[in-house]
């Protein structure tokens, strides 16, 4: 059964795909693999540490012998990477992949610096969803060696290239971008992209967590996708996935 090794974002954690991989089932196996440990020298030369984010996830692929990666907001860059130095993966999928020029948010009193990064990106959740979401990530991001990766990799999107700049090198791998229209952070360059291997899908409505707010939507667009490059053979599984609001899911 095909494997897909996931690229978590800032402040990701595996159980935030837990949803998706009750949904896909045996059709995708999700695999998970800690990050590197952040080291402080990295704050001041954050290349290295994007270096070597690279390096892991490359042999992650390798020893897991995974089909493709799916990547979510900053592991978008990771995920290309990745794919442009092996020629062992069918292709990828980049969830919410997050726009350049994404700033930390000033402190408040009484919340977190998680709850002030998550709060207008999650609207879409339910506020029980909302409530073990926050939960989780608190519990991980509100550890230094968290804060300080966190404040390193949003400068890495901010002050990096676009991401079309890493998308026009890909030459023909096959992409599915998965993007939120009214998510604070999407990329609103995508609506001009054109490109035979990369496929563009919407999610109305959606935050920056689809796979956790919109889990349904986004298991349509995976299997569709899964089908096109032949990770899928039998079409009448696309078919069988949960009811989705067609007004939902739009394909661009």
């Amino acid at each position: 059964m095909p494997r897909a090794l996931v690229i978590p974002g800032i402040q990701d954690t595996p159980e935030d795909w837990d949803d998706l991989q009750h949904q896909l089932g045996n059709d995708l196996i999700l695999i998970h693999s800690k990050r590197p440990s952040f080291d402080k020298r990295f704050r001041s030369n954050p290349d290295e540490w994007l270096q070597t984010l690279d390096t892991h996830y490359l042999q992650q692929a390798q020893e897991h012998d995974c089909d493709i990666l799916i990547a979510h907001s900053f592991g978008s860059r990771i995920a290309i990477d990745t794919l442009l130095q092996t020629s062992n993966l069918k292709g990828g999928i980049l969830v919410a992949p997050g726009k350049n020029g994404v700033n930390v948010p000033p402190a408040e009193d009484g919340r977190s610096l998680t709850e002030m990064m998550m709060k207008p990106i999650t609207y879409a959740m339910g506020p029980d969803v909302y409530e073990r979401f926050l939960s989780r990530h608190e519990s991980q991001g509100e550890q230094s060696e968290a804060k300080n990766r966190m404040r390193t990799e949003l400068g890495l999107i901010k002050n990096g290239p676009p991401l079309s700049h890493f998308l026009d090198q890909l030459n023909g791998t096959s992409l599915l971008v998965i993007r939120a229209p009214q998510d604070p952070w999407d990329i609103k360059e995508l609506d001009d992209l054109h490109s035979e291997s990369i496929a563009i899908s919407t999610i109305q409505d959606a935050d920056h967590y689809p796979h956790v707010s919109r889990t349904q939507e986004v298991t349509y667009h995976v299997r569709a996708w899964m089908k096109d490059v032949g990770l899928l053979i039998d079409a009448s599984i696309i078919a069988s996935t949960h009811t989705t609001d067609a007004q939902a899911i739009t394909q661009a």
